[in-house]
């Protein structure tokens, strides 16, 4: 179990800091470029975040613990693509990656929740329940990986 929360959190988190997604900044009347680097600076300052970056949870109250943290990190997440899909956006290409931006961090939620699944299933003793929630968990996370690699190179963001 403790293979599985550790190698997860790790795939995780680096696809977190790739894509820098997360926040708190509104962006009414801000652009595209600008609300994503908002939300970088506020995933590198994120508490939801840093706090899953050395997780060792080996027992099912620890476990808890660290879904209850994961699902803090889900609502920063879905709060970042509400931001961001309110910026004003010019030009397709514009409008391309800020529909692509949002749609990977939806993504990378949605892994986030469908972890949460596998890690109440390992609590559960349903270790194949569980193997087939972290695959699904892990192929979502890729996805929404993907597809904000293309977004910030739509909007001209480097991935550093």
């Amino acid at each position: 179990m403790r293979q599985l929360r550790t190698g997860l959190v790790s795939v995780f988190t680096a696809c977190l800091l790739a894509l820098a997604v997360t926040g708190i900044a509104q962006a009414s009347a801000v652009s595209v470029k600008a609300a994503v680097k908002a939300q970088d600076k506020a995933l590198k300052s994120s508490s939801a975040l840093n706090s899953l970056k050395h997780i060792k949870a080996t027992t099912p109250a620890q476990i808890k613990v660290v879904v209850g943290k994961d699902k803090a990190l889900e609502t920063k997440l879905n709060h970042a693509a509400t931001v961001v899909s309110q910026a004003s956006a010019t030009g397709a290409t514009q409008k391309q990656g800020q529909k692509d931006w949002v749609d990977s961090v939806r993504d990378i939620s949605k892994g986030f929740g469908q972890l949460n699944i596998a890690l109440e299933d390992a609590i559960h003793d349903k270790a194949a329940a569980a193997k087939k929630a972290e695959a699904k968990a892990e192929n979502t996370v890729a996805a929404g990986d993907a597809l904000g690699a293309k977004a910030n190179k739509l909007l001209g963001i480097s991935p550093n």
